[in-house]
């Protein structure tokens, strides 16, 4: 087993045989951001931790994503279905939340490594 970017309370990834599972992602440099920015951000830390694992977003197995407002829910999907590529949508999850601070989506996503 592997951990990526571990603290004391919890890792960002951790990599266990085949699959790598990230933990939920949240926009940390725009916590008051627009929802389509605060998407932006936490698809691109999601990039960066995949390619730390050494696979990318074509191997996501399944996705969780929080909102604080289902009203934001086509407007995050706008950023999401140009970060997702053809042929390669994971299976997903979409629920309303209480999200921490000002945070307005937070994503989860487990993939295999190579």
């Amino acid at each position: 087993m592997r951990r990526i970017q571990q603290s004391k309370r919890f890792s960002q990834a951790t990599i266990s045989k085949n699959h790598i599972y990230l933990t939920g992602q949240v926009a940390i440099d725009n916590p008051n951001g627009t929802i389509g920015e605060q998407t932006m951000e936490v698809l691109n830390r999601i990039d960066t931790l995949l390619n730390e694992a050494e696979t990318d977003k074509k191997a996501i197995l399944i996705a969780n994503i929080w909102l604080r407002d289902m009203m934001d829910y086509d407007e995050m999907n706008k950023i999401w279905d140009n970060w997702i590529i053809d042929g390669y949508a994971p299976a997903r999850a979409c629920v309303q939340s209480v999200l921490v601070s000002s945070f307005k989506v937070e994503i989860s996503v487990v993939a295999e490594t190579p």
